[in-house]
């Protein structure tokens, strides 16, 4: 049974060997010598390269983030002038469309009046017929 936990830890500290650069030394990676130990020490062992597993993995998880944070600012310094630039030309372009927008809007209205005045003078000519049927 010591045998086959020794030879489980053995591949496992492989792994961890691999991802920890310093103290990778250390590691134990022998299944003759991890059989000669103790159960009790074996665990010991196991459980101190777990955490320093995942301190070093928490540590570069945090150097990442410093990194991606860096760069998300620095994409952000360098787009803000592209964005105002942006900005200043969609309402340029909002302004324009805006003011077209309102010509016709004032051009439909007059044609519109045009028309009503139009009918109404064409209408006015029959008014006094019906008077007479009413």
């Amino acid at each position: 049974q010591r045998r086959k936990l020794a030879e489980q830890l053995a591949a496992q500290r492989k792994t961890i060997k691999k991802t920890l650069k310093k103290d990778a030394a250390k590691i134990e990676t022998d299944v003759d010598k991890l059989a000669a130990m103790s159960t009790a020490k074996l665990v010991t062992e196991q459980r101190e390269l777990i955490a320093d597993e995942r301190a070093e993995f928490e540590r570069r998880l945090e150097q990442l983030r410093k990194r991606m944070d860096y760069l998300e600012r620095a994409r952000r310094e360098a787009e803000r002038p592209l964005l105002a630039a942006a900005f200043e030309k969609q309402q340029l372009d909002d302004k324009a469309a805006h003011k077209a927008s309102v010509e016709a809007f004032i051009a439909n209205a007059k044609a519109q009046r045009e028309h009503a005045l139009k009918e109404k003078a064409r209408l006015a000519r029959i008014a006094d017929e019906k008077a007479t049927f009413e």
